[in-house]
């Protein structure tokens, strides 16, 4: 086991794996350092997310196509840009009256 993981992680460290796109996920590229993400994330609750963890590098290795793996990091990936503006204080809300007056600060003489 301790020896097709390494294996896995070398292929991967060298070759990413490209993953077409499908129903469930986007195209992807699986590399060396999305295993090591999830590993880590496994050692967090080991009880609860190693069988999940042996699903995804089952999906990699031995020729796999990552397919699982694609949808599982479509699943958990957060958006650049959320839907929900930020309550953070400093966050510009983009509403037209901000715009207008960004308009008028800056760019009207």
């Amino acid at each position: 086991m301790e020896g097709n993981l390494v294996a896995t992680l070398q292929l991967l460290n060298n070759t990413p794996l490209p993953v077409a796109g499908s129903d469930s996920h986007g195209p992807d590229v699986i590399t060396y350092s999305d295993i090591l993400k999830v590993i880590k994330l496994t050692l967090y609750d080991p009880m609860k997310l190693f069988p999940q963890l042996a699903d995804l590098l089952t999906s990699v290795s031995n020729g796999g196509s990552g397919a699982d793996f694609a949808t599982f990091k479509m699943k958990t990936k957060s958006p650049i840009c959320p839907d929900e503006p930020s309550e953070h204080p400093h966050h510009i809300h983009t509403t037209s009256e901000n715009v207008i007056r960004i308009q008028r600060q800056f760019l009207i003489p």
